[in-house]
């Protein structure tokens, strides 16, 4: 057996909002469901990075779990970036900065925010 790919799908309040706040990291929208409205999913795509979003009420139809579980989650999404300042710069006004930009023990510069979502999000620079 072979795993080939895993992409992510993330719960979230409001689709279209979650597109934009991507598009702010580089993020392009590929896919939505339905492709006018209001977005019941969507795929966002940077490089070789694919993310899903689903909105919680379609996510609960699909897993009754999910219904009423909080958006946010467990886990980082770890994001390596050949411009950590520049995003840095650009996402300090508009996401909440839970870990500022620092060198790590392993050699790489770094620094955590949180979605509107409440999904944390480590992106990391080699140095």
């Amino acid at each position: 057996m072979k795993l080939k790919k895993i992409t992510t799908n993330l719960m979230v309040e409001n689709v279209k909002a979650a597109i934009d706040f991507y598009a702010e990291l580089g993020f392009e929208k590929v896919l939505t469901v339905p492709e006018k409205g209001e977005f019941d999913f969507a795929i966002v795509k940077s490089g070789d990075i694919e993310l899903m979003f689903q909105s919680r009420i379609s996510l609960g139809e699909d897993i009754r779990e999910f219904r009423y579980k909080k958006t946010g989650g467990t886990f980082t999404l770890y994001i390596k970036v050949d411009n950590l300042l520049e995003i840095y710069e650009r996402m300090k006004g508009k996401a909440e900065i839970i870990e500022d930009i620092h060198k790590t023990f392993y050699g790489t510069y770094e620094f955590s925010m949180k979605d509107n979502n409440g999904y944390v999000l480590g992106l990391a620079e080699e140095s």
